[in-house]
């Protein structure tokens, strides 16, 4: 994991993907920790292996929809693709893997926070996987980090966020970022990303994973 250190965050995007707003806001961020590379293939088997309830098979359907690891072979995740990062995960899957990594989803103040990377630097055209060039997601190392040393913040796939943890009755969350087959919006206004999207939880998509993240102190 890396190291991100506490500062605010400023400006962010408010609004749904394509049609937010720059705002400011002084928002203080604690230091944490975030994952260097969303979460893989090869990671994700491990925690099925360990907890057959998330089978795709075994899945309860109010937790992951139909669509959940679409692309696997039953446990076995797409040829070649280990070090790609896991699709077709629900929010709800995605805090299991956290939990049982014992870590947590990140929160979207954080996440956005950790995208802009102590700077207010746009992303460059080219930097990232997005706008369907490849067909589909890359290697996590794929690309340069940003200054923090995380990998793919923009681009390859959509991230959950944790907000809507502990809210009575919710079933909706967020995700952060662009994926592989978008054009980003923000690229081509010259600002950082912070592509905010409302999902419901047990939703999956084609071009939607995540990282994990952990507080500083217990």
């Amino acid at each position: 994991m890396v190291f991100i250190p506490a500062g605010d965050v400023g400006d962010w995007i408010t609004g749904q993907c394509f049609r937010g707003s720059w705002v400011p806001r002084d928002v203080h961020v604690e230091a944490f920790y975030m994952d260097e590379y969303e979460v893989t293939n090869a990671q994700y088997r491990e925690f099925l292996l360990a907890n057959p309830q998330w089978w795709k098979e075994l899945v309860a359907r109010d937790l992951a929809d139909r669509n959940y690891l679409r692309d696997w072979n039953g446990n076995a995740y797409p040829a070649g693709k280990a070090d790609h990062p896991v699709v077709y995960v629900s929010w709800y899957a995605a805090r299991a893997y956290a939990q049982w990594a014992r870590k947590r989803l990140p929160r979207e103040v954080e996440w956005v926070y950790a995208v802009r990377d102590g700077s207010s630097n746009p992303i460059r055209k080219g930097e990232g996987n997005y706008g369907n060039p490849f067909g589909g997601t890359m290697s996590v190392g794929s690309y340069a980090p940003n200054k923090y040393g995380l990998y793919n913040m923009f681009g390859n796939v959509e991230e959950w966020c944790r907000d809507s943890e502990g809210v009575a009755g919710s079933r909706l969350s967020s995700a952060r970022g662009d994926s592989w087959f978008k054009i980003s919006h923000n690229i081509e206004m010259g600002k950082p990303i912070a592509c905010w999207l409302k999902s419901a939880a047990d939703d999956t998509f084609p071009d939607r994973g995540f990282r994990c993240a952990k507080s500083t102190t217990p």
